[in-house]
């Protein structure tokens, strides 16, 4: 049995005003930023909890991870907030601004620094429009803030803190233990399909296949849910998905109807044309836009060109179907399906858009022959029935 790989993680607490960072004295007299030592994961936010576990064991610390800020062969680098002051241990420490860093800097560190590139943009009053408002300072403690609220309207409390379990730049969810079980958090990216507001419009219209709720608010696009188990995908002996597929083309021919809430709910617009329309503005792009050595941006536009192409006769060939666009489900697959005792719940609508009805089934297809176009749990078992073959 091969050793699990490790990597070392340095860690950047920021001085509340300054431009500085927390430098603590460690075991053998030198000086150093709180670092803790972590599996390597391929989607790295799985570790955000052993981070911030770890700074607690070793330091006493209460953290929570804003971003993950540098990534190299055997070493992390993240940004940290504190969310109680002080530590539950004696602690000697410092903080370190540019001058300060500069003296004892390793050179070996090249250009690539993350603390230099850190103490550049910290200095920086405005954040980046594209920052997710979890990389930002205070977003967690207003999160915990609004569960244990919500949490108490349905006579129920936390019986610890809100754990970060998974983040992306789309959205961020957190794990919370409570005196009714285990419950989630999810808090997508403003600007996108308000799913918060959406999943609650679909529960209240399809509750045969979208479960409700327990608290959501629409103008930060945050939910809470109860714990729906283990996923269909993970199950032992995988479920007849067939009744799944059924329910979601169900929902799909009702939802003809509801342009307007969806438009309301600011689903994106990727009607087959409108698809051909991006491609045509990709194409015609600017050359900024593209990245990397010259014969790597000219296989790149050939590509894109060869797909422009196949996209443009595969829109036409869907229009000349005359089946109407609706509601679709970006992530349509068995990792977002909930086993109940009669049907599915279908989860993860944040990626949800206006398209062709199509698209929805095209994981589960995937799936039909044996891959999982999103990367995630497969769909084995009983898919040979005739009513799933003939959706193939």
């Amino acid at each position: 049995m091969s050793e699990e790989k490790t990597a070392r993680c340095e860690c950047i607490i920021a001085h509340p005003t300054e431009a500085k960072f927390m430098v603590v004295h460690h075991d053998g007299g030198q000086w150093a930023p709180p670092t803790v030592m972590l599996p390597e994961d391929r989607n790295f936010s799985r570790n955000y909890s052993r981070i911030s576990a770890g700074i607690f064991e070793t330091y006493g610390m209460k953290v929570g991870v804003l971003r993950h800020l540098a990534q190299t062969p055997g070493y992390h680098c993240v940004e940290l907030e504190m969310l109680r002051e002080g530590a539950a241990r004696p602690l000697k420490a410092v903080w370190a601004g540019r001058e300060e860093y500069f003296k004892v800097r390793d050179p070996a560190r090249g250009q690539g620094d993350a603390f230099t590139q850190w103490l550049e943009t910290s200095a920086q009053q405005s954040i980046p429009a594209e920052r997710p408002p979890w990389e930002t300072k205070g977003w967690l403690k207003r999160a915990a803030g609004w569960i244990d609220e919500q949490l108490s309207r349905h006579h129920l409390r936390m019986t610890s803190d809100p754990e970060q379990y998974k983040v992306w730049q789309s959205s961020a969810v957190l794990r919370v233990e409570t005196t009714g079980g285990r419950h989630w958090f999810k808090a997508a990216f403003p600007g996108a399909v308000n799913e918060a507001g959406l999943t609650r419009f679909l529960a209240g219209s399809w509750p045969e296949l979208v479960p409700r709720p327990l608290a959501v608010n629409r103008k930060h696009d945050w939910q809470l849910n109860p714990d729906y188990g283990l996923p269909a995908g993970a199950a032992d002996h995988p479920p007849d998905y067939a009744p799944a597929i059924q329910a979601m083309a169900r929902l799909q021919i009702e939802s003809t109807a509801y342009h307007d809430d969806w438009k309301r709910l600011a689903c994106a617009d990727f009607k087959p044309a409108r698809l051909v329309a991006f491609m045509q503005e990709l194409l015609a792009a600017d050359s900024e836009l593209w990245s990397g050595d010259e014969a790597l941006v000219k296989a790149q536009a050939s590509g894109l060109e060869r797909l422009f192409d196949r996209l443009s006769a595969d829109s036409e060939r869907l229009a000349s179907y005359s089946i109407p666009v609706t509601l679709v489900h970006a992530d349509f697959r068995a990792g977002n399906l909930f086993p109940r005792d009669q049907g599915f719940w279908l989860v993860d609508w944040d990626g949800a858009m206006v398209s062709h009805p199509f698209f929805s089934l095209v994981h589960f297809l995937k799936a039909l022959e044996g891959t999982d176009a999103a990367g995630g749990l497969a769909i084995p078992g009983r898919l040979d029935k005739p009513e799933s073959l003939r959706l193939k």
